[in-house]
């Protein structure tokens, strides 16, 4: 068995054999053909995805035998969707890792598609990075599964369906969702991903748990730039966010840099234990320009016990140019719900000296502060 097989846009997939002088075409046939521990090389060029699920890879490798999908030799390779106004494929997206097993999607670029980027399906040990992923009707990059790694990738001009306010969704540039069943996505890495200028939301953990979010770039998005919501387990360390862009301001406000939260409605499908927002870290992030910057938002909503918050460090992170609370906390106020407890807030550096105007929190009496100074 060959370790390599080549897809190029002069390909074949009936007269070639995957070599690199004789490459198949598409990535449908590829992903078929190949074997746990091959890798796949793309040659240049622009892989136009027709309306069908051309885009979909079921492959599946093994723990010791990853099947990896690259660019050959750092050569240019776009899948693109052509902006057609109907859906790519019947996942809803240009690429999908459908119940992917053990593998790595790795330098392409993904654009101009009606839903999402790049999207996982129930997948299991899979890697997303260095993609560049622009131009989406929804979602740029996520999904759902278990041991999921987002990293290395630059994700902009997503959820363009609420481009310049007209309220056509919130998807995320970059974001987890709930497995079949709504069963939490669960162990994700997200990291060194560079996120913005999405008319959604930017970094999402939604319906999660053991997440991390660690040394990203987020700015300019016009909801949330980071958020961790209906999460619980999540580590949002080491990241930059900032929102300096106008064009992307919603109502004339900067976003909410970080915020954590228990969004629901009498709508929202539910399964017990409904987790609430638990086991949360929001630790030395750097913070540049936002209307708030650390927010615990309380849907009203939500009327489920879970609507609260617990086991919360907000620590060492540094807020300048903020207009509104450095840190904004609001207070646990649904009926029947149980009140928050172990929650620390220390050694913040604020963007303005005085304190009673930088932090803001409903149930301060719960909260352990200390060591939140003026930088």
């Amino acid at each position: 068995m060959e370790p390599t097989i080549y897809v190029a846009p002069d390909g074949c997939d009936t007269k070639g054999d995957g070599s690199i002088d004789r490459p198949y075409k598409t990535l449908a046939h590829s992903q078929a053909v190949v074997k746990p521990g091959q890798t796949v090389c793309f040659r240049e060029g622009i892989y136009s995805l027709e309306l069908t699920d051309d885009g979909v890879i079921y492959s599946k490798g093994t723990p010791d035998a990853w099947i990896t999908f690259t660019n050959y030799n750092d050569e240019k390779v776009v899948f693109d969707g052509d902006g057609r106004g109907m859906l790519i494929s019947s996942f809803s997206s240009l690429i999908t890792l459908y119940r992917a097993e053990y593998v790595i999607f790795d330098g392409f670029e993904v654009r101009n598609t009606w839903k999402a980027g790049v999207t996982n399906f129930d997948s299991f040990h899979t890697v997303v990075r260095n993609c560049k992923v622009h131009n989406t009707h929804s979602r740029g990059i996520g999904g759902n599964g278990q041991y999921l790694t987002y990293e290395y990738n630059e994700v902009f001009h997503t959820c363009m369906a609420n481009e310049n306010g007209k309220a056509g969704g919130w998807s995320s540039a970059l974001a987890t969702i709930n497995r079949p069943g709504f069963a939490p996505t669960s162990n994700v890495i997200m990291r060194h991903n560079n996120v913005y200028e999405s008319w959604g939301e930017g970094i999402n953990s939604f319906n999660a748990t053991n997440v991390v979010m660690d040394s990203n770039i987020t700015r300019d998005c016009y909801s949330v730039n980071m958020y961790c919501d209906t999460s619980t387990n999540v580590t949002i360390i080491n990241n930059y966010v900032e929102s300096k862009n106008s064009h992307y301001f919603r109502n004339g406000y900067a976003a909410t840099a970080i915020q954590f939260s228990s969004e629901g409605s009498s709508t929202t499908v539910r399964i017990k234990p409904y987790p609430c927002a638990e086991n949360i870290t929001i630790k030395g992030n750097t913070i540049d320009g936002a209307d708030e910057g650390i927010v615990y938002w309380e849907d009203k909503m939500n009327t489920w016990e879970s609507n609260t918050y617990r086991n919360i460090e907000i620590s060492g992170n540094t807020l300048k140019n903020i207009k509104s609370y450095d840190i904004h906390i609001n207070r646990v106020s649904m009926p029947g719900v149980a009140p928050s407890y172990n929650v620390k807030m220390f050694d913040n550096k604020l963007s303005a000296p005085n304190l009673s105007e930088r932090i803001f929190v409903g149930d301060a009496e719960l909260w352990e502060m200390y060591g939140n100074e003026f930088q």
